[in-house]
């Protein structure tokens, strides 16, 4: 468009020129007016301005042009608007705007009608309606306008709250990535007054030089609004002037969404900025590049669960790839005389770049706080903080009661914990992984059982303690793992337990007392003296799945928190599988009777943890009673009465006098008496039923301890102290509530009574810890060892697999015995399942003279299990004589306690039996080689031709393994007792493959696991702090 003709315009005929130092400058002001009111506010405060009233004579004010520019919808009344201007006896213009063009397009032609002054340097303010300066605004700007400075951009602070700011000057990256410094909203503590030079400044409140605007060309139309003034400041720098921030120079407006956050448009236009003011040879390399950079940073950002700033990122991607760039890069108005390099210090660092992107996705405010008063929180300090105190506090109890087994571990870490409940035993992140994936696994024989998702959990914790510097050299990294985690759990259950807590209380110091209270509990001492690896995990993630229960059904709060508490609970459940009921039943609640908010809180809490425990719920659905089991949540033999049950001690290491706990029971009861809301009373339930499963777990038979292991034909009954655990739990959350409900202290006296309950609770849970401490976990955990020669563990884990048949006697003369190979073990006591080996059991009695001989020989019945060694723990000489007495077999050693046997059958030529035999005819056999876990090859096995391939696995296993000859399925011989394959004749190889168990299946629960673990990750809202009380 062409401005319209201005009104009312002074005659001028010189030249102008700025090379008259004595003379001050003149300065003409471009007015954008929107809208009459905001208009006339701006006028009178231009009007305001101390440097036109510094002007000595009516002369000197009448050389400030005031041009309004109407770019308002309808029109506006120019004469109503101008008339304070021309009263003031400034000159005044107006002139109409074409809507379509921009203020920045028409710029120039504007600027060019303005007058021109000799012998002055001419200046051009550009406002627009919503700008509000300071009286001393155009002084300081004027001020800062000297030799080789030709723009000058005031200080922009929001209108509502001078202390606030807006911007001041445009930060940007080389690469063209937006970087506002200051962040709107920041505080204006001065914090950025020394940042004097910019790369450029926008439009609004911006002071240029008349001549060097119109020799630079003007603003970039193709640029846009914000593209086009950090176009026009980066050209200026290259053309050898400055671009300054005037602190001083104070402009007031009210902020637009784009200026508290760049929008994507603004930030489409910086990069196209970065592109264009760039080499012109090497534009095609670095928009390809940065389109390809910003590509990958949205999808981790994605990945990261935060689409706005990956919706900002692929903003980028369309600034570099967008082809109206092109006509930007011809674009150089004037002549370049500053190299490219040399304007290093007005960008952004990249590193304070990557820092700001890393606040975003933390969804930290980078000026939040700067000047603004600290919450409650962090005003009082790191410090006076109760958490580094009850970490010591919690590390101090567990150090001091596990004095025994710390000592015992200084001696030999390598091999992990056997005792109370802990096996022992060889396991890698290999094996563990392979026993949860194969249909068949297990130690000794195998079973065709599924197994629970906490072993690939152990499998993960191995591969860690293998891939730490010198853990690979560990006997058995999974038991290294379990070793670390009984010492650690109670420590860390201190942490989850004061963290959790907030939902019954907000007080830190009464958050602290209830977490060292939670880990002093006799069921907790139990836990860690015993190595109850469940109970132990229920320490530290009970607490945590609470508290998510509590949250979920709570208004305002997002599904992450719901997905987190699913994943906790499906990891408690994998080991303990009776504490994941309650999850599901609070998602069954919140999806049929919460509002649609709860609902999806309710699907997430009931799908996910059943599709993570995965075919593993087969096994629960064959076997129930495993419901109430799990990884040391078992217990034989006799329990305490009644009375200490429903007290929740289930007896064991690490028992106090119950008294102790007196104070919290108390506690307990005046919360209940006058906390409101429903939570107290669930507490209460889960105080009842916590007892009931406690004191009614004698009376439930899971099962018996079945022939050939310890303490076989007894009873086992679930461990009371889960039960234990759940009334804790409920007394401790009643505690904290009571003392969350006392009506707040009017008087000195008031406040004295409030703080006597506070000490009560910290007399009990302090004296307990301290009572439980000097008491200890007892000897029950010791280094484990591994009874079998190192020639029988390299025959293991070698090509063979063989087996070592381990024996014993109980102290009242009874036989156990079991099979070890290369598989993993169980390395927790949970419910034993039925052995498999069949025959076995009778081989082992007449190997120790104390049954009758089979048909087949016991050498012979050995080698075909794999059995290469036999060893025996403190023999008696009975045993010695009969096991020596028997063909195929020879003594080799005896080592701390025990013996140890070769077994070489004359079947395999008297050599070392393997897994897998060849046997061809009547007599000749030999061994295969190349296996693993339950007798898979490795590879192909070499045959001779026609026979038989034998192996040494129960009959079961056939079930759930594939055999074939040069890719053929083998037929099985359904008349043999082991499973036996007929090799035809022509047979070159044969390959044995164990099954992956429901393979789809498991890859459901591992995809399940990624996605549950994606929307874990906390989303970009932040939960308001006072939504948990």
């Amino acid at each position: 468009m062409t401005p319209a003709p201005p009104q009312h315009a002074p005659e001028t005929t010189a030249a102008p020129s700025r090379r008259a130092p004595e003379a001050p400058p003149a300065v003409a002001t471009v007015l954008l007016a929107r809208s009459a009111d905001d208009a006339a506010e701006t006028v009178t405060a231009l009007l305001a301005q101390s440097h036109l009233g510094d002007a000595p004579g009516a002369a000197d004010r009448r050389q400030h042009t005031v041009l309004l520019v109407d770019a308002s919808p309808s029109g506006l009344d120019v004469d109503a608007v101008l008339a304070p201007v021309r009263e003031a006896g400034l000159p005044a213009l107006s002139t109409r705007l074409d809507p379509r063009r921009g203020l920045r397009r028409s710029l120039p032609e504007l600027v060019e009608s303005l007058p021109t002054h000799a012998g002055r340097r001419d200046l051009v303010w550009v406002l627009t309606s919503r700008c509000r300066p300071r009286p001393d605004a155009l002084h300081a700007l004027v001020a800062a306008v000297s030799r080789g400075v030709v723009m000058a951009t005031p200080k922009v602070v929001d209108v509502a709250d001078e202390g606030v700011l807006v911007r001041q000057g445009l930060q940007v990256t080389r690469a063209g990535r937006l970087v506002p410094t200051p962040v709107c909203g920041e505080r204006d503590q001065g914090q950025h007054d020394d940042s004097v030079d910019v790369l450029a400044g926008p439009l609004e409140g911006l002071l240029l030089d008349r001549d060097e605007y119109l020799a630079l060309g003007g603003h970039d139309p193709a640029l846009g609004d914000l593209g086009g003034d950090l176009d026009l400041g980066w050209r200026a720098q290259r053309c050898g002037h400055r671009v300054v921030a005037v602190p001083t120079a104070v402009l007031a407006v009210r902020p637009w969404p784009v200026e508290r956050r760049p929008g994507l448009r603004h930030r489409a236009q910086a990069r196209r900025v970065a592109l264009a003011r760039g080499p012109l040879w090497a534009a095609p390399v670095r928009a390809l590049g940065g389109a390809l950079l910003a590509l990958l940073t949205s999808l981790a950002l994605l990945l990261l669960k935060r689409p706005g700033l990956a919706r900002e990122e692929l903003a980028l991607v369309r600034g570099s790839l967008d082809p109206r760039t092109l006509a930007s890069l011809r674009r150089r108005g004037g002549r370049a005389t500053v190299d490219r390099r040399e304007l290093a210090t007005l960008f952004v660092p990249t590193a304070r770049a990557r820092q700001r992107l890393a606040d975003d996705i933390r969804g930290h405010h980078p000026g939040a706080g700067v000047g603004a008063p600290a919450s409650g929180a962090e005003a009082t300090g790191v410090l006076r903080s109760p958490v580094p105190l009850l970490l010591l506090a919690a590390v101090a109890m567990s150090a001091w009661a596990g004095r025994q087994i710390t000592g015992e571990l200084r001696h030999r870490f390598d091999a992990g914990l056997v005792g109370g409940e802990l096996l022992g035993g060889r396991a890698t992140s290999g094996s563990l992984l392979a026993s949860w994936r194969d249909a068949w696994s297990g130690a000794g024989a195998g079973s065709g059982l599924e197994r629970s998702p906490a072993v690939l959990l152990l499998a993960a914790a191995s591969w860690v303690v293998e891939h730490v510097p010198g853990g690979g050299d560990a006997d058995s990294p999974a038991g290294v793992a379990l070793s670390l985690f009984v010492l650690a759990a109670l420590p860390l259950g201190a942490v989850v337990a004061y963290r959790s807590a907030r939902v019954v209380t907000t007080a830190r110091w009464v958050r602290a007392l209830l977490a060292l209270g939670w880990i002093s509990t006799p069921a907790a001492a139990a836990a860690a003296g015993e190595g109850r690896v469940g109970p132990l995990l229920a320490v530290v993630l009970l607490p945590r799945v609470a508290a998510g229960l509590v949250r979920a059904a709570r208004r305002g709060l997002g599904i992450s928190d719901a997905v987190r508490t699913a994943l906790w609970a499906a990891v408690l459940g994998s080991l303990v599988p009776a504490l994941a009921v309650p999850v599901l039943l609070v998602g069954v609640a919140l999806l049929l009777l919460g509002r649609p908010g709860r609902r999806g809180r309710g699907v997430v809490l009931l799908a996910l943890p059943l599709l993570l425990a995965g075919p593993w719920l087969l096994t629960l659905r064959a076997e129930p009673e495993r419901l109430l089991a799990g990884w040391g949540a078992t217990a034989r033999g006799p329990l305490p009465e009644a009375w200490r049950l429903a007290a929740a001690a289930p007896g064991g290491p690490g028992e106090i006098p119950l008294w102790w706990y007196l104070p919290v029971a108390l506690l307990a009861l005046l919360g209940l008496l006058l906390a409101r809301g429903p939570v107290p009373w669930v507490a209460g339930l889960v105080v009842v039923l916590g007892a009931a499963a406690a004191v009614g777990s004698p009376f439930v038979v899971l099962g018996e301890v079945p022939a050939g292991l310890a303490d076989a034909g007894a009873e086992v009954h679930p461990w009371p102290g889960v039960g234990g655990l759940l009334v804790a739990l409920g007394v401790l959350s009643l505690a904290g509530l009571g003392l969350a409900a006392l009506p707040a202290a009017t008087s000195w006296a008031r406040r004295a009574l409030q703080v006597l309950p506070v000490l009560v609770l910290a007399g009990g849970v302090v004296g307990s810890a301290a009572l439980v401490a000097d008491t200890g976990f007892g000897d029950e955990l010791t280094t484990w060892r591994d009874d079998r020669p190192q020639i029988a563990v390299d025959a293991a884990e070698g090509p063979l697999a063989g087996r070592t048949l381990s024996l014993g006697r109980t102290d009242d003369g009874a036989i156990t015995y079991r099979l070890v190979g290369r598989e993993a073990p169980d390395l927790v006591r949970d419910l034993p399942a039925p052995l498999v080996d069949e025959g076995l059991s009778d081989d082992v009695a007449a190997l120790l003279g104390v049954g009758p001989s089979g048909r087949t020989p016991v050498d012979a019945a050995l080698g075909a299990w794999g059995v290469g060694f036999v060893t025996m723990h403190d023999p008696s000489s009975d045993d010695q004589v009969a096991v020596d007495a028997t063909p195929g077999l020879r003594r080799l050693s005896t080592s701390a306690g025990t013996t140890t046997w070769s077994v070489r059958p004359e079947s395999t030529g008297s050599t070392t039996p393997s897994r897998v035999r060849y046997v061809e005819g009547a007599d000749g056999a030999r061994n295969l080689v190349g296996l693993r876990d339950h007798s898979e090859s490795t590879g192909v096995l070499r045959v001779p031709g026609q026979g038989r391939v034998v192996v040494g696995e129960p009959i079961g296993w056939t079930e759930h393994a594939v055999v074939t000859g040069d890719g053929a399925p083998l037929v099985l011989d359904t008349r043999s007792s082991v499973p036996t394959y007929a090799v035809p004749a022509g047979t070159r190889g044969v390959e044995i493959d164990v099954r992956t168990g429901h393979a789809a299946w498991k890859w459901l629960v591992l995809g399940s696991l990624v996605v549950g673990l994606y929307l874990a990750l906390p989303t970009e809202r932040r939960p308001d702090p006072q939504e948990d009380q």
